[in-house]
């Protein structure tokens, strides 16, 4: 499960005081009481609050309105404010959650003017966050003046002003938050995260903020003057102290914090301007010991790993190549999905946890059985290879592109990607028989008679006598003759023949293992299906697919895969959504022209059902409906109006489109969708 709360981030706000509760000043700090060398000690005041009375869910949209942008002005001006900020209320309604709030005694004159000489304007809301102890942040797109100009020792207009700043955590907690009227927002306020910082908003909107259980927020921010380099810090709510996690020498791609702090992230480090050195993926410790998983790659996809019986486990699931490797360079040969141990040692990390078909050849021969051999294999490699060779349907994973992998709270495991679907072969052998025999060469014919009457004709053993002169073996035996058997050779068997054995403890007929002793296997092969692939092996077609992790599969540590999706349609994204009291998955899949979205469904035979929803539509947001425990709250684009719609759906319903309830009061599309916690 990830914890990056995408969908459950959260805002209120008013008067604003700058920086650490009684610190100093020199880190944008200053509460009551501390060091006030640099000015702006004691309350702050901001002439933004947000309205969060009755919400039960929050959405953050691209800012369009009749004014062509955000219109929150540090003024008081009293007229009406429009916000890309839209608060969805308990009856089901929608509002604009930005109010304008200037603090009694101060005036327009009390806030810096933009370069044109007028009112400063609020930049968009990019992001909020809502930690797991209830606090609330609040990210804008860029720094602003965000407090009075009160006879400055620092230059306002400096890139680390304590004047300025962009992210904010409120005093209130989200339930708190819910309980205040607008009429009494005087009462709340908003404190600085940290002024000496920017963070980067452009295309990183969803790992802007992320939260460890404790409620300490990990987010990027760039010093000003720093190249643009970024670091990742930890963020203490109860102290406003700072740690560096990640420091600007190392450009990280990608970063996930686990509930119980730890970090795993991709990057390269680079002491330069530009971020040029070996690729990795790297793991730092809750004791802030960093380990290197793998290096020299970048495409993995990774999710913290949940253990429902011990959600404090430190493991990950990712998907990339075998970080255990003995060649030491990781190979699209070995890409599989694995479960990554810290604790364990170096080389016992990685653990594969689902059945990956990488050299579909190499499989299918069961070269990684024990007792492989390619002219007389043993009858477990026979065994592997026949069954192998005939699967039909199977899904795997391996050596492909994987763009969404993601584990829900009960455990499953759902992958987004190419999969790849087995073709079934032909399983053939050449044999040679010394014995009598039935022409079709099934083991099953085992007497004449059974032979003839399926159609056959029976082939008696012949051979010759060593050291007498007849061609009876009988004879042959009772004048001290050593009888040799003729031997006969059939190509391209396709009988279970291929399996027999010499050993009795081995039969097992009913899987078609018979006990032959003068039949002798060679040559064991698997002829390549005369169906057309997309795959270019031969074996398997290419689906771009979502598939679970079947925990029901035999293997015990590498399970199988289960296609959810159908083969004809292309999977564009899949989302987790809590319907009643059940976590259920959705997906976008583009099939026949048209953009669907669909719900599958495992039946208690292993078949899949699929309930396609809506029909025509492109998906962007996905979530259960704050108001309806039954229902899904979504916004997308309708083909056939060409229209942006923002709504609510009954999934149960028997016409589920004919159930969508538009909300709204909706001004610009969607960015972040998020639901709010009720009491």
């Amino acid at each position: 499960m990830k914890v990056i709360l995408i969908a459950s981030l959260f805002l209120l706000g008013l008067n604003v005081s700058c920086g650490n509760k009684g610190g100093d000043n020199n880190n944008g700090g200053g509460g009551p009481g501390g060091d006030c060398s640099m000015g702006g000690c004691g309350p702050m005041p901001s002439s933004l609050s947000i309205d969060l009375s009755n919400a039960v869910g929050l959405a953050v949209t691209d800012g369009a309105n009749s004014t062509g942008g955000s219109s929150l002005f540090l003024a008081d001006s009293g007229a009406g404010i429009d916000s890309n900020l839209i608060v969805i209320t308990s009856d089901d309604s929608t509002k604009s959650g930005a109010k304008e709030a200037i603090p009694e005694g101060y005036t327009d004159s009390d806030f810096p003017s933009n370069n044109f000489g007028g009112k400063q304007q609020i930049p968009n809301i990019v992001a909020m966050g809502f930690s797991p102890i209830g606090d609330v942040y609040v990210l804008f797109e860029h720094r602003f003046f965000y407090r009075k100009l009160d006879d400055p020792k620092d230059d306002p207009w400096d890139q680390g002003s304590t004047y300025q700043c962009q992210l904010f955590k409120s005093k209130l907690t989200v339930s708190e938050a819910q309980n205040v009227d607008v009429a009494d927002m005087d009462t709340t306020n908003l404190e600085c995260v940290s002024n000496q910082h920017e963070i980067p908003t452009w295309d990183r909107s969803s790992r802007l903020m992320q939260f460890s259980s404790d409620g300490t927020m990990y987010f990027p921010a760039r010093i000003p003057g720093s190249n643009g380099k970024e670091v990742f810090y930890a963020y203490d709510p109860s102290t406003g102290d700072l740690t560096e996690k990640v420091n600007a020498n190392i450009c990280f791609r990608d970063i996930e914090v686990t509930p119980r702090g730890s970090i795993f992230y991709t990057g390269q480090s680079s002491n330069g301007s530009n971020c040029n050195g070996n690729s990795y993926f790297r793991y730092i410790s809750t004791a802030n010991s960093l380990v290197e998983i793998a290096r020299d790659w970048w495409e993995f996809r990774y999710d913290s790993y949940v253990d429902p019986a011990n959600p404090d486990t430190e493991k990950i699931l990712f998907y990339g190549p075998d970080p255990s490797t003995s060649s030491g360079l990781p190979s699209w040969d070995t890409a599989c999905l694995y479960e990554f141990d810290p604790t364990l040692p170096a080389g016992d990390r990685a653990k594969k946890i689902a059945h990956c078909l990488n050299n579909i050849w190499n499989w299918i021969e069961a070269r990684d059985i024990t007792g492989y051999n390619l002219e007389l294999p043993s009858l477990e490699v026979r065994k592997a290879k026949k069954e192998r060779c005939e699967a039909d349907g199977q899904v795997f994973i391996g050596g492909s592109n994987i763009s969404q992998l993601e584990q829900n709270t009960a455990g499953d495991i759902y992958i987004n990607g190419d999969l790849r679907k087995k073709i079934g072969g032909e399983f053939k052998c050449d044999v040679e028989i010394a014995s009598a025999h039935c022409s079709s060469l099934d083991p099953a014919h085992a007497t004449s008679a059974d032979c003839i009457a399926a159609g056959y004709s029976w082939t008696p053993e012949t051979g010759w006598c060593d050291g007498y002169g007849t061609d009876d073996a009988a004879t042959c035996a009772s004048n001290s003759g050593t009888w040799r058997k003729n031997s006969q050779w059939y190509n391209a068997v396709e009988t279970d023949a291929c399996l027999a054995t010499s050993t009795a403890g081995d039969v097992d007929e009913p899987n078609g293992i018979y006990l032959l002793p003068d039949w002798k296997v060679r040559w064991v092969r698997c002829d390549q299906p005369s169906t057309t692939t997309s795959s270019g092996d031969g074996w398997t077609s290419t689906i771009k697919g979502l598939a679970i992790v079947d925990q029901a599969s035999t293997t015990d540590d590498e399970k199988l895969l289960k296609l959810l999706s159908e083969e004809d349609e292309q999977v564009i994204r899949f989302w987790h959504v809590k319907i009643g009291a059940t976590d259920q998955v959705f997906y976008a899949s583009f099939k026949d022209g048209q953009y669907l979205l669909r719900q599958p469904v495992v039946n208690e035979d292993g078949s899949v059902t699929h309930t396609t929803l809506l029909t025509d539509y492109e998906i962007y947001n996905l979530s259960s409906d704050p108001n309806n425990a039954n229902n899904l709250l979504f916004d997308g684009l309708k083909f056939t109006t060409n229209a942006y719609r923002f709504g609510s759906l009954n999934p149960a319903a028997e016409d589920p489109e004919g159930s969508v309830v538009d909300k709204e009061g909706l001004t610009g599309q969607i960015k972040m969708l998020i639901i709010l916690p009720t009491q």
